[in-house]
């Protein structure tokens, strides 16, 4: 489950989307060529790695939890749920 509210943004994404009357979320997770990597770790370990990655100079961001569900979904801010927007990516094998 990915929380929409937990989403990283950059200020001229932001900017972009307000001028282009997009959808701030749609705008943060579609199409792209600036790709972040995304990775599952127990909850346990979040504060560890997070500092891990501070230490380091890098961004982490907690956006969300894994669920048993084989779908990823999106919480909106409002609580309700819904499929992620975007076209997923698929490598080619």
């Amino acid at each position: 489950m990915v929380e929409e509210s937990a989403l990283p943004v950059a200020g001229i994404v932001a900017e972009v989307a307000r001028l282009t009357d997009g959808d701030l979320t749609s705008v943060i997770l579609g199409d792209s060529v600036d790709f972040q990597l995304v990775f599952t770790v127990a909850a346990d370990d979040v504060p560890r790695l997070s500092k891990v990655f501070a230490d380091a100079g890098l961004q982490f961001s907690d956006i969300g939890h894994a669920t048993e569900e084989r779908q990823v979904r999106l919480r909106g801010a409002d609580g309700r749920e819904q499929e992620l927007p975007g076209v997923p990516w698929r490598h080619a094998t």
